[in-house]
């Protein structure tokens, strides 16, 4: 396991690969935005930077528009994160065993760990380029080769053209490396401005798009970070978002730091690298920037997987300060500890679908939308427009329907929802439809509504119940001449 790492991570993503393709066919709420968006090209879409969708795009034009698509290019983003971590720590401690712990130990993260097998992509995306531009930090201390700089400018870009909070990773690494002696001379050579080309040559198309698309860009994850302050003092709101960011920080760091404590708490010593040294004021450079940002914008909901491209090298970070000999002694233990945990999340992502029944809670997997668009094409539907309530039902049921075009209210394309095509019109239940709504959709066409009823996956119990009305063009009424 730890002495050919690289081949056990990439089999282990594999085998999840299989797993995600084989027991499920129904898209999470962030799989589904992606079979919307890269319905096409465009320098920007919502509150997200564009790169992800445009590397799924390329996914999509190679294996067409499946579920296999989006977990292929997702499980390639977390088993790159794992090995830029396990070269990052090869770059410190020359030794593959300790790198592989390092890397592995990702798994005890809550968000890494668990999040990201289930639900993630842009989080995955942006600390995998996190993990690559510490793997290209580290070599420019070293060896400060043009290719190393280089490595570092494509990380850098495409970190900010993944998810914008990585931007605070980037300045506080040049925070660190400007008022550090031993890292000034790395930093501030004149090969530093290939690395900022570079940076600035990639995301400078989307940069455009985002100061003329401000509110777009910006409004939902703001809207995120808050709730209703009204009727609080400022003080309550400030110790309240004090108080989510702490729990955030000890909620992604768990369970990894109680077992790492357990473990190697009585063999903690100062770290003997001077990277130890660097990765602690980069730590401590970004977390104050964050509490920073918390206070002053008032923020009071701050979720764990935020800190995700922050903290990933957390456990490569704890295991500089353990006892060299100490950590080779109970290494074995602690991989043998992270492999049972991974062969656990193996085992409950597939078995926390079929249990469903227990919960009364339906998961999104769960939704039945295989059966659904079988029902709609039974209904003479094949090919056309689709307008959906949101994201998450339109882009699964364009997994169904890849010849249309699917538009929602979050996401409209100059589609021909005329009198020319069938138009399919969709809701997740009849009582979640506004009279506006009601009163347009299929206007001046020929409509027949349906309200379906469908047991969800691996349900016995619950039924979903979406009401969906097919549109056709009316027929022409031959005109008649008054003799």
């Amino acid at each position: 396991m730890l002495d050919r790492f690289p081949v056990f991570i990439g089999l282990y993503f594999i085998a999840h690969l299989v797993l995600r393709v084989w027991s499920n066919n129904t898209l999470t709420i962030d799989e589904s935005e992606q079979m919307l968006l890269s319905q096409c090209f465009s320098l920007g879409y919502n509150a997200q930077p564009p790169l992800y969708t445009w590397i799924q795009i390329f996914f999509f034009n190679i294996f067409g528009p499946t579920v296999f698509s989006i977990a292929l290019l997702r499980h390639l983003f977390l088993f790159l994160l794992y090995l830029f971590v396990y070269l990052s720590a090869k770059e410190i401690t020359r030794d593959k065993t300790m790198s592989a712990l390092c890397s592995v130990s990702m798994v005890l993260l809550h968000p890494i760990g668990w999040a990201a097998q289930v639900d993630q992509i842009h989080s995955v995306a942006v600390t995998t380029a996190a993990a690559a531009t510490l793997y290209g930090f580290l070599r420019i201390t070293r060896n400060g080769q043009v290719t190393d700089y280089l490595l570092l400018g494509i990380a850098v870009g495409c970190g900010v053209l993944f998810k914008y909070n990585f931007v605070l990773l980037a300045a506080a690494m040049l925070i660190v490396g400007a008022l550090s002696p031993e890292l000034r001379k790395h930093l501030l050579t004149p090969k530093l401005l290939l690395t900022v080309v570079l940076a600035l040559v990639l995301v400078m198309p989307h940069t455009l798009w985002f100061f003329t698309h401000m509110d777009l860009a910006t409004g939902e994850t703001l809207h995120r970070m808050r709730v209703d302050p009204d009727g609080h003092e400022q003080l309550w709101i400030t110790m309240y978002g004090v108080f989510e960011f702490v729990v955030a920080v000890i909620s992604f760091t768990s369970p990894f730091w109680i077992i790492f404590f357990m473990m190697f708490g009585r063999h903690l010593q100062p770290g003997s690298h001077p990277q130890t040294r660097w990765l602690s004021h980069i730590m401590m450079t970004i977390l104050i920037m964050v509490l920073v940002i918390v206070i002053g914008s008032e923020t009071t909901n701050v979720k764990d997987r935020w800190l995700q491209p922050y903290l990933f090298f957390f456990p490569l970070w704890a295991f500089l300060y353990v006892n060299p000999d100490a950590l080779r002694r109970r290494a074995p233990a602690m991989a043998g500890l992270v492999a049972v945990v991974m062969l656990v999340i193996f085992i409950i992502i597939p078995l926390r679908l079929v249990t469903t029944d227990l919960t009364q809670d339906p998961r999104r997997e769960n939704y039945p939308f295989d059966a659904l668009a079988a029902e709609i094409k039974s209904h003479g539907f094949q090919t056309g427009a689709i307008v959906a309530q949101d994201m998450f039902i339109g882009g699964n049921l364009r997994l169904f329907f890849p010849e249309t075009t699917v538009s929602t209210p979050q996401f409209s394309l100059p589609a021909d929802t005329g009198k020319t095509r069938p138009v399919l019109y969709i809701w997740h239940g009849p009582k979640l439809i506004t009279k506006k709504e009601f009163r347009t959709a299929g206007k001046d066409m020929m409509c027949v509504d349906h309200t379906a009823s469908l047991p969800y996956k691996h349900s016995k119990t619950m039924a979903y119940t979406p009401f969906y009305r097919i549109c056709r063009a009316a027929p022409e009424t031959p005109s008649t001449d008054s003799p």
